[in-house]
């Protein structure tokens, strides 16, 4: 058997905890059901999601308090990320381009949301489906009037241990709209829509022709970024599954080429991504 997993996380708990994990999860602690059900575990057994009628590992989440799952971040990251087999440094490449801004990974921070009494079962099944929609004009909100602190300058270290972070996510869940216009009216936007099938490559998208900030989808619709024009020759680009970055506009070509070409491959494997924006958005203050 391999226990791999198991035991790597025990040693995360432990570190986060400073005392033997064996004696601890029996002492009736929030944490105590999650440790108990990963320990010894093979690797194979472990499943983050509900699988074949019985619970994920997820759902023992339910009754730890925020504080604890803080506290126990990095090794409640980790559980999540190798038993969903998600890959490491999707993005880093960017860094190469651009400067990070700051960190927004919502898929793990969406599960911070279950057994938080200020989230009913509406908004965590809204949640579970992905808040990039939302995140993304809360970001572009943020850049247009200014000022806020819902996405902090944040470039390292793990997100769930940023309270900042967390209230971002929680706030776009309790958004339910169905598109970006009427999800822009509840936050005081003016979402235009502006064209279809535009080239990732086209300096339009950073010149200013189609306005100052821009909310774009991809993969058919399915995903949303930021795109906010700073000044002349600056730029900042959002990402609710990375972050926010700025760089130089005549950087553009080089920073969308590695996001579509090095990122996105590793982010959605075997997944075809056009060479195109899907829709593209012109948004507004009301």
């Amino acid at each position: 058997m391999t226990q791999l997993i198991s035991k790597h996380f025990q040693k995360l708990v432990k570190d986060a905890n400073g005392y033997n994990v064996g004696m601890w999860y029996s002492a009736k602690s929030s944490m105590g059901p999650l440790v108990k059900a990963v320990k010894g575990k093979d690797d194979s057994d472990l499943n983050w999601k509900n699988k074949d009628g019985k619970p994920g590992l997820v759902s023992l989440l339910r009754d730890v308090p925020y504080d604890k799952k803080v506290k126990y971040a990095s090794a409640i990251k980790y559980l999540q990320k190798v038993t969903e087999g998600h890959n490491s440094k999707i993005f880093a490449a960017l860094k190469e381009h651009a400067d990070k801004l700051s960190k927004s990974q919502q898929r793990y921070t969406i599960p911070m949301l279950i057994g938080d009494g200020e989230v009913n079962d509406v908004n965590r099944a809204h949640a579970a489906h992905g808040l990039c929609q939302n995140l993304t004009l809360m970001w572009l909100k943020e850049q247009l009037k200014g000022s806020g602190s819902q996405f902090p300058r944040i470039n390292t270290g793990n997100v769930l241990a940023h309270k900042e972070s967390y209230q971002s996510t929680k706030d776009a869940a309790r958004m339910q709209k169905q598109d970006e216009v009427n999800t822009g009216d509840e936050l005081g936007l003016r979402v235009e829509r502006k064209t279809w099938g535009h080239p990732f490559s086209s300096n339009d998208i950073v010149q200013g022709k189609l306005g100052k900030a821009l909310y774009v989808r991809i993969l058919n619709g399915g995903h949303a970024l930021g795109i906010f024009r700073v000044n002349n020759t600056t730029i900042d680009f959002f990402d609710s599954n990375a972050g926010s970055y700025r760089l130089p506009i005549e950087k553009w070509q080089a920073f969308i080429k590695c996001y579509h070409e090095e990122c996105l491959p590793k982010k959605w494997p075997g997944t075809y991504v056009k060479t195109s924006f899907d829709q593209v958005s012109e948004v507004k203050l009301l």
